[in-house]
């Protein structure tokens, strides 16, 4: 019997409705900015991402934001190895949500490492800066990150965030059936 080695990691995009959290998710793993189409529907319930860099796997969950959504979030984030709370410079709600999420995450999932991200950093307009979100991150203990999902910016620090999660690899048994193994297993029957 060998063994194989598997690394993934569970990483989750969390925040309010609109902050840009599918966008952010498929930049990251399209890897294409300039192209990419940018009109998503809005996330109905958690959908995940599989993100390949080198030999390690990286699960990413999307999050509906929706007010009626935020009681599924805790299943979503369980296990979670690192979780970004999102928000955005054009819904200054999304620092209560930052609040909201943050009391969530420290009650239910408290080993995961929390991450801040502000998104839309490339709009003129910011009704929630970058300076206003960061001194309550850094109040809070936590890094925060602006990003644009749009044009890319920050999205490598993202990346190295995600990259340098400390993961245990898990060792699973590859299991080989001989021909008489299988013909047993098909000799075999099961009542009830």
């Amino acid at each position: 019997m060998s063994k194989i080695e598997s690394y993934v990691a569970k990483v989750v995009f969390i925040g309010d409705a609109s902050v840009g959290k599918t966008t952010i998710i498929n930049s990251l793993v399209n890897q294409n900015h300039a192209d990419q189409n940018f009109d998503f529907d809005p996330t109905i319930g958690p959908l995940s991402h599989q993100l390949k860099i080198g030999d390690k796997s990286f699960i990413l969950w999307d999050t509906a934001g929706q007010e009626r959504f935020r009681s599924v979030a805790p299943l979503v984030f369980r296990g979670a190895n690192l979780i970004f709370i999102v928000c955005s410079t054009d819904f200054p709600t999304s620092l209560n949500g930052y609040k909201f999420w943050l009391d969530t995450i420290s009650r239910d999932e408290p080993s995961a490492k929390i991450k801040v991200l502000l998104n839309k950093m490339d709009l003129e307009t910011h009704k929630l800066t970058y300076d206003t979100l960061c001194q309550e991150a850094h109040h809070d203990g936590l890094e925060c990150i602006g990003v644009s999902a749009y044009n890319g910016m920050g999205l490598d620090l993202v990346l190295s965030a995600i990259q340098s999660l400390k993961v245990e690899y898990e060792i699973v048994d590859e299991v080989k059936l001989s021909d008489q193994d299988k013909n047993n297993a098909k000799n075999e029957r099961v009542c009830c």
